[in-house]
C-alpha cells in the first residue's frame, strides 16, 4: 500500500512539475485561476450610464447580461450577430439579427465583415453576438476572432443566447416550415476517432474468437488504453488555454480551478498513458485511468442531461462549428467511447480474476 501511495505521489508531482513548466513556456497570458467576468454590478453600471457612449468606448470585447442586450436592441444602437450554424438560425433567431456562423477555419464572407465594420465606424453601431447559450462558446469565439484578427471594436456578447431570449418572449423570428428540411439535412457522420474505436472493437472480438480470453486480450487492452490517454492528452498540453475554456463550459468545476486543472490534468493523462504502454506502475495507473474515465463520463452525462450543447474538450483536434444538435450527438458518442475505454481498463485491472474464472 505504501509503495502504491509513493507511486501515486510521484505521478502527481511530475504532473504538477510539467504543468508549471508548460505554464512558464506559454507566450500568452494564462491565468492560473478562472475569473468570471460576468459581473452583475458591471451590467447595472452599463444600464445606468449612457449606453451608447459605453459601447463605443469599449477597447476589448465585453460580456454583457441579456438585460443589457435587450436595452441595446430596444435602443436600436446595436447589430445582433448570430454565431450559430445556418440551420439553427433558420429555426429561430433574434429579430433583425444577421447570421455569421463561427468558422474554425476562418472562411468568412469578407464583404459582409467589411460592411459590418463600416456600420460600426460611420453609424455608431455596436455588435452584439450570441449563440445557443447553455455553455455554447461560438459567440465568444467569434467575438474574439473579430477583435483580434479583423480589428473590430465596440464588441459585446451575452452568454444566455437565443434560447433564453426566446423564453423571455423578446422579439424573435421563426420559420416553422423549415423544420422538416433542416432535420433532413442533419447527417450522422463518423469521425476518425469513431472509426478507430470501431476498428479496435473488431480486433478485440477477433482475438477473443481465435484465442479465447487469453493474455493477448489483456496486452491489447492495456496498449490501446495507454495510446488513447497519450493521444487525448497531447493537444491539451499544446493548447491549455482552449482546454480550460472548454472545461469552464461544464459549470461544475469548483473553486475556479479550470485553468490550473488544464495545466496539470493533461500531464496526468500523458504519464498514465506512457506507464500503461511501457507496463510500469500498473496498478496505480489503472486506478487513475478508471477514476479519470468515470469522472469524464459523469461530466459529460450531467452536461448532456442539463441540455448543454458544447464541445466536450476530450479531443481538441475534433473541435468544430457544428450545430447545437450535432454537438449533443457528439457528446453522446464521447460517452460511449469513454464507457468502452473504461471496460477495457477494467479488463486489465481485474485481469487475474477474469483469467482465473475463465480457466
Amino acid at each position: 500500500m505504501i509503495k502504491k501511495n509513493q507511486q501515486l505521489l510521484i505521478i502527481l508531482i511530475l504532473s504538477v512539475f510539467f504543468g508549471l513548466f508548460r505554464y512558464l513556456l506559454l507566450e500568452d497570458k494564462f491565468p492560473l485561476f478562472y475569473i468570471d467576468s460576468s459581473d452583475k454590478e458591471n451590467s447595472t453600471k452599463i444600464i445606468d450610464s449612457s449606453l451608447q457612449d459605453f459601447l463605443l468606448d469599449l477597447t476589448e470585447p465585453e460580456l454583457i447580461s441579456i438585460d443589457v442586450a435587450k436595452s441595446i436592441f430596444d435602443s436600436e444602437i446595436g447589430i445582433f450577430i448570430d454565431a450559430r450554424e445556418e440551420k439553427d438560425f433558420k429555426l429561430g433567431h433574434i429579430k433583425g439579427s444577421i447570421n455569421l456562423p463561427f468558422d474554425v477555419d476562418n472562411n468568412y464572407k469578407f464583404d459582409l465583415l467589411d460592411s459590418l465594420l463600416s456600420e460600426i465606424s460611420y453609424n455608431d453601431k455596436s455588435l452584439v453576438v450570441y449563440c445557443s447559450g447553455n455553455g455554447c462558446t461560438l459567440g465568444q469565439d467569434l467575438v474574439y476572432y473579430l477583435f483580434e484578427e479583423q480589428s473590430f471594436y465596440s464588441l459585446t456578447f451575452f452568454e444566455e443566447g437565443y434560447p433564453v431570449w426566446e423564453e423571455m418572449n423578446f422579439p424573435i423570428k421563426k420559420n416553422e416550415d423549415l423544420n422538416n428540411n433542416i432535420d433532413d439535412e442533419l447527417t450522422f457522420e463518423l469521425s476518425n476517432l469513431d472509426l478507430f474505436v470501431i476498428f479496435s472493437l473488431i480486433v478485440l472480438i477477433s482475438i477473443y474468437f481465435i484465442y479465447g480470453f487469453s493474455s493477448l486480450i489483456i496486452i491489447y487492452s492495456r496498449l490501446f488504453v495507454g495510446f488513447i490517454f497519450i493521444y487525448f492528452s497531447y493537444d491539451k498540453i499544446i493548447d491549455p488555454f482552449t482546454f480550460a475554456k472548454l472545461t469552464s463550459n461544464y459549470d461544475v468545476i469548483p473553486f475556479n480551478l479550470e485553468y490550473l486543472g488544464a495545466l496539470v490534468l493533461p500531464w496526468i493523462e500523458m504519464i498514465v498513458g506512457i506507464c500503461l504502454v511501457i507496463g510500469i506502475f500498473l496498478e496505480v495507473n489503472l486506478s487513475l485511468a478508471i477514476s479519470m474515465l468515470v469522472f469524464f463520463i459523469f461530466m459529460l452525462m450531467q452536461a448532456y442531461l442539463r441540455g448543454k450543447s458544447i464541445d466536450c474538450g476530450c479531443l481538441l483536434a475534433d473541435l468544430n462549428s457544428s450545430s447545437a444538435l450535432e454537438k449533443q450527438i457528439n457528446m453522446l458518442k464521447r460517452i460511449v467511447h469513454d464507457i468502452y475505454f473504461l471496460v477495457l481498463t477494467l479488463i486489465v485491472k481485474y485481469r487475474k480474476k477474469i483469467v482465473n474464472k475463465d480457466d
